[in-house]
């Protein structure tokens, strides 16, 4: 089955799910029993634009899995293994620590962490990097992915993208983002009902329903170049257009 046909396939039955599910919502209040308490401390930085240890605390908290220290709980700020006092972490209950710096090299920027084991007093993980300013947020993200996935044993996801349709106005937007959701681009735009974004499995290409021509079709759109084309209409499933849209990561 080649590609036009699986999306097709997939599409169909995310509109039809959406029909069925329209009222639906999801809301993650609390992460899982027994989560791992981890500190994120302060990367020391020389002028970077954004903060790539806030960015890489977030992402761990909002996977449920640890229980991130608040930075005023933190007695130190060490930037390196050998400034850590792992006596002090202890007392502190923490399990693992993260701790970095961010450099200046003339226009980019070498970052630097370490991914320590409190108890064990050593190095589980030490990576650097060169990034430039517009790409820090995605080091950033590159950085949670390496932690979780050594942490968990799970592929990370905070350096991928997600879509959605925003509505509002009296027209539609199918929009694409980090994972935390920043960085949005509208990807199509529509006064009718755009619904059940599915990407593509390299990334690179986006298949959403668009109603544009007042019935259900599919288009497969190329991110990069903005080219789309249609490649699949349902006029049987005309009354999807009143459904709610609903979002897919």
């Amino acid at each position: 089955m080649d590609l036009h046909k699986k999306l097709c396939i997939g599409i169909f039955c995310l509109v039809n799910f959406s029909l069925a599910y329209a009222g639906l919502q999801i809301e993650i209040t609390e992460g899982l029993e027994g989560a791992v308490p981890v500190a994120v401390v302060p990367f020391a930085s020389s002028g970077a634009p954004v903060s790539i240890s806030e960015i890489v605390n977030a992402d761990l908290a909002r996977s449920g899995y640890f229980k991130m220290m608040a930075e005023q709980a933190m007695r130190s700020h060490p930037s390196t293994a050998q400034q850590v006092n792992f006596p002090e972490w202890q007392e502190l209950a923490q399990n693992y620590l993260v701790v970095g710096q961010v450099n200046n090299a003339g226009g980019l920027y070498e970052v630097q962490f370490q991914l320590l084991d409190v108890y064990k007093t050593g190095q589980l993980l030490g990576y650097k990097m060169t990034s430039s300013p517009a790409d820090l947020r995605r080091t950033a993200h590159k950085i949670s992915d390496l932690i979780f996935e050594k942490l968990t044993g799970k592929k990370g996801v905070f350096s991928g993208r997600i879509a959605y349709i925003t509505s509002g106005g009296g027209n539609h937007q199918l929009q694409v983002a980090d994972a935390d959701g920043y960085n949005p681009q509208t990807i199509a735009s529509s006064p009718e009902p755009l619904m059940s974004p599915s990407w593509s499995p390299d990334g690179k290409r986006i298949a959403y329903v668009s109603f544009e021509r007042k019935a259900a079709a599919v288009y497969l759109q190329t991110l990069a170049t903005g080219q789309r084309e249609r490649v699949a209409e349902f006029p049987g499933i005309n009354g999807a257009r009143h459904g709610r849209p609903m979002v897919h990561a």
